[in-house]
């Protein structure tokens, strides 16, 4: 069991700390948020130089900003909303993959601003949510709402005027005679 505070990365990122052909351990910035929350295995009382966890706290700025909720606290620790995080989630994806069947691409478009907006809301109702995911979301959403919207434009581009039901017989002469 390693003490708190530490993490082994895979490519043991501070090879200063060779001592005798061995690599020891090195205190890494986060890993004691990640401590204490129950990841890192062992309790939380010291780190690596035998003191207390919070000392990395001052090299952690964004340790608070990372853990907060975008939703009111009663929203996303709601019972209801836990219990309905898996169905908004499956949903959406389903929604997605729907999407991905359509050969017409307005209802694509359609299907596709449906599944990223669960995935939005899947999103924002965690209590940490991931930031880069759920803004791509909203980019998507937008994006394919832009589109959906100039397609529809096309595909139905509303009544004539006066003046060019005016001109319409001449635009639209025969060819024969």
């Amino acid at each position: 069991m390693r003490p708190s505070g530490l993490r082994l990365g895979s490519a043991f990122r501070a090879l200063s700390g060779r001592t005798g052909g061995h690599l020891r351990p090195v205190a890494v910035p986060g890993a004691s948020r990640r401590a204490s929350s129950g990841k890192a295995g062992g309790p939380s009382s010291s780190n690596l130089a035998g003191g207390p966890s919070s000392a990395n706290a001052a090299h952690e700025p964004h340790s608070q900003c990372a853990t907060k909720a975008l939703l009111p606290a009663y929203i996303v620790q709601s019972r209801y909303t836990k219990a309905a995080l898996p169905v908004i989630g499956h949903s959406a994806y389903i929604t997605l993959v729907s999407g991905f069947l359509m050969t017409d691409v307005l209802a694509l478009r359609t299907l596709l601003i449906c599944g990223y907006t669960g995935l939005v809301a899947f999103h924002l109702l965690h209590e940490r949510p991931l930031r880069i995911p759920l803004r791509w979301s909203a980019f998507f959403v937008f994006v394919n709402g832009v589109m959906a919207l100039m397609l529809a434009r096309d595909r139905f581009p509303g009544a004539f005027d006066e003046e060019q039901v005016r001109h319409a017989p001449r635009a639209h002469h025969p060819l024969t005679a």
